[in-house]
């Protein structure tokens, strides 16, 4: 298991949290999916872009319509 890093060392991540869902650790997967579109993507990406595959943060972040 791993620190949830959406708390940042608090004790109290949310359990509304899209990490851990207020466990405060989650299980490293290779892969997570997607928040929008579901596709797997790999885990360091989906972090960096914070929950959302590549094509659909360029989408969220040019303000087009998500699928």
């Amino acid at each position: 298991m791993i620190e949830c890093p959406n708390h940042e060392g608090g004790f109290d991540c949310s359990p509304f949290c899209n990490v851990c869902e207020g466990d405060q650790e989650y299980e490293w997967t290779p892969f997570r999916m997607c928040i929008y579109c579901g596709d797997a993507i790999e885990h360091d990406v989906w972090f960096t872009e914070l929950g959302m595959c590549v094509d659909c943060s360029n989408k969220y972040y040019n303000h087009e319509e998500m699928d």
